[in-house]
């Protein structure tokens, strides 16, 4: 994605991607690419990222299970724990999970913070990654990284969404 060509090529495939979800979170604000080759049988564990992702599927098939955290507590303390500097690594899999089987030509979105896990097929898998923040999805990182260190100093922050003001404060 820092190859000039290869940053047209990102931004050529984001363009085609609209969502009013992006227009509602303030628009994308940075994007990067990747194409992953990973090995036959292969397993990504539970984790989560921060940006939002479009996962294409380009050779070899995967099963990913997108859900969510049990519960605001807990997807408040893993996010506080990993921007303060953790793994992005889960023990839990996700709950209200949803599994996609991939194969070539399929993608799928995996909105940011969404716990997932990954199972390649038995042959290697090739996939593009394409992921990118909005303003608000870089904001919230933003928050949860200034909520671990306060609470470093005993400190109860809000939530980020919980106050706009404090979320802004805490962004900038």
């Amino acid at each position: 994605h820092t190859d000039p060509e290869y940053a047209e090529m990102t931004e050529q495939i984001l363009s085609e991607i609209h969502s009013d979800q992006v227009d509602l979170e303030g628009g994308r604000i940075s994007s990067e690419c990747y194409i992953l080759i990973s090995s036959a049988n292969s397993n990504v564990p539970s984790h989560f990222d921060p940006e939002h992702n479009m996962l294409f599927q380009i050779h070899g098939t995967k099963e990913i299970t997108i859900g969510k955290f049990k519960d605001l507590e807990t997807e408040r303390a893993e996010a506080e724990r990993y921007y303060g500097g953790g793994h992005r690594n889960i023990n839990d899999m996700p709950h209200n999970a949803q599994t996609f089987h991939m194969g070539p030509g399929d993608g799928v979105h995996i909105p940011p913070q969404d716990p997932h896990a990954i199972k390649n097929g038995p042959e290697y898998s090739i996939s593009l990654s394409t992921s990118f923040y909005t303003k608000r999805s870089a904001e919230v990182v933003d928050v949860y990284a200034m909520n671990s260190r306060l609470r470093r100093l005993h400190l109860s922050p809000k939530a980020p969404g919980e106050s706009a003001t404090s979320d802004r404060l805490k962004a900038g």
